[in-house]
């Protein structure tokens, strides 16, 4: 198993060494699904963590993942291969670690189903501006919403071959 990255995702931990081996776990289980990308976790992969860092690792980490996988607060889920974590605590996680969430698309602002047959960057212009509509960030949404406008723009003058009388002497097209 390769650990290049455990050192620097450790640094970005508040406070990691002063945790408690217990609550190292938590973390080391992050790290093996989100930045090893595995679908599952073993207790070998957690205590090959505590081994990588120089880390006195906790009594029994079978047993503790084997404990905490049951009852209405658990932090893992147990599967046939191994252990996952539980949602909430993966995304408490990720907050923690300022990572970067990925916003749910919603056709609130725009169905995104009638550019289907557009090119690729235009419906990824009208993705981020539903992501920001969905956020709450009115004033990017308006900037992508201008952005997507002029690209249309631009297309229709471009299929129609009307380009000609609307483009600058160096090229650039006046919106």
């Amino acid at each position: 198993m390769v650990y290049d990255n455990l050192a620097g995702f450790i640094q970005k931990v508040p406070n990691f060494v002063n945790k408690a081996s217990s609550e190292m776990i938590v973390y080391f289980a992050y790290y093996c699904l989100s930045c090893e990308s595995m679908k599952q976790f073993k207790t070998r992969q957690i205590e090959d963590c505590f081994e990588a860092l120089s880390i006195k690792s906790y009594s029994n980490v079978a047993a503790h993942l084997r404990d905490h996988a049951k009852g209405r607060d658990s932090f893992f889920i147990k599967g046939k291969d191994g252990y996952s974590l539980q949602r909430n605590l993966s995304d408490r996680i990720k907050k923690e670690l300022d990572e970067d969430f990925e916003v749910i698309v919603t056709d609130e602002m725009l169905p995104l189903d009638i550019l289907d047959m557009a090119p690729y960057y235009i419906r990824r212009i009208a993705k981020q501006m539903n992501q920001c509509f969905e956020c709450h960030l009115y004033d990017a949404t308006l900037v992508m919403m201008r952005k997507l406008v002029e690209t249309l723009i631009i297309e229709c003058f471009e299929r129609y071959s009307i380009d000609v009388t609307t483009k600058i002497m160096h090229g650039n097209f006046i919106i």
